[in-house]
């Protein structure tokens, strides 16, 4: 197991796992912005200066239940 953050996110990730379940899912971002998801998490960043791919279908961080390469 990769801890990528502090325990207590951890610790409240698995509550909410717990309460709620959970499934995978997959999110389009280059290799090259890997490392400040897994450290900061997924930030919406639209309409923002930040927003690299922008927003087809309205706000928000996009997510898809299959993997296509």
């Amino acid at each position: 197991m990769l801890l990528s953050g502090p325990v207590e996110r951890e610790q409240h990730f698995q509550a909410l796992k717990q309460a709620h379940g959970s499934l995978f899912s997959w999110h389009g971002s280059s290799s090259g912005n890997w490392h400040v998801i897994l450290r900061t998490s997924l930030k919406n960043m639209s309409n923002t200066k930040y927003m690299s791919a922008g927003a087809a279908y309205g706000n928000g961080i996009y997510f898809s239940d299959k993997l296509q390469a």
